[in-house]
């Protein structure tokens, strides 16, 4: 199942749930300029061939620029089926103004 979460959302999820993955799909100099503290980089383009290691047991939170990019990552994960998987709404653009 995937899910559209807002970053209120994230954020209580963070403070409740033990076992988050989060990935910026981002590419890596947009993630080392700024990111989501505890979020791992694996860039959109090369989701496919990091999948076989993403965990299936864990929630995974996505999240772009703004939310397009990790919609797409999401449905490519629930496609092969993945979960617990959810897109960051506004992305990190969105994340960056609530806090």
């Amino acid at each position: 199942m995937g899910q559209i979460i807002t970053p209120e959302k994230f954020k209580q999820m963070q403070q409740v749930e033990q076992d988050l993955m989060i990935i910026d799909v981002r590419r890596a100099n947009d993630y080392k300029e700024g990111c989501i503290s505890g979020a791992m980089n694996i860039p959109q383009a090369a989701i496919e061939d990091h999948i076989d290691q993403l965990p299936r047991d864990k929630k995974i939170i996505l999240y772009c620029y703004r939310g397009n990019s990790s919609k797409r990552v999401m449905e490519l994960l629930i496609n092969n089926g993945f979960e617990d998987v959810y897109s960051l709404e506004g992305g990190y653009t969105q994340f960056n103004s609530t806090t």
